[in-house]
């Protein structure tokens, strides 16, 4: 693991229509707190940096238009979570990324510069050692793949993150 907790090798992809994207995990934290209603949230959040330029690809100015470094949070609320049940083999599902009776967002991808929430989350957790955890997570977000003028067209992007998180203080 390096300083920040993050696997140095651990990256979000993003699996576009164009294409698929590895970026390099620079942060990734979690914490379990109570919010103001005492409801347990556990909450994950990974920050990138740059893309990898992969073998065979175009030059980075030629298939990427921004100095955009996606970052992607998720809160699952679930009554009775304590750190104690938060053990390898756990799985968490979080469907939708907006709670309509709670008129907040459960989920927020910043992603080509723009922030969506993500949905049919899956979290697993792989490990634990101390305060950290390895996890693997899977998302999609809507993704712009073409505009032109009045006419913009959307894909689903795959969102896949996978590596050591430590606790965050906060």
């Amino acid at each position: 693991m390096n300083e920040s907790g993050g696997s140095t090798d651990a990256v979000l992809i993003v699996e576009r229509a164009n294409g698929r994207i590895r970026y390099p995990i620079q942060l990734a934290e979690w914490n379990l707190y109570e919010d103001e209603r005492g409801e347990p949230h556990f909450y994950l959040r990974v920050d990138t940096d740059l893309p990898i330029r992969e073998a065979g690809q175009p030059s980075r100015d030629e298939w990427w238009d921004n100095n955009d470094r996606p970052w992607w949070s998720l809160s699952i609320i679930q009554h009775g979570l304590r750190t104690s049940s938060i053990v390898p083999g756990t799985q968490f599902t979080l469907p939708i990324g907006y709670d309509e009776s709670r008129g907040d967002y459960l989920t927020n991808i910043l992603f080509d510069c723009v922030h969506q929430q993500s949905d049919n989350n899956t979290i697993a957790i792989l490990a634990v050692d101390g305060d950290c955890l390895l996890v693997h997570m899977e998302g999609q977000t809507i993704h712009e793949t073409f505009h032109d003028g009045p006419i913009t067209t959307h894909t689903y992007a795959k969102l896949i993150a996978e590596g050591w998180f430590t606790r965050s203080e906060s």
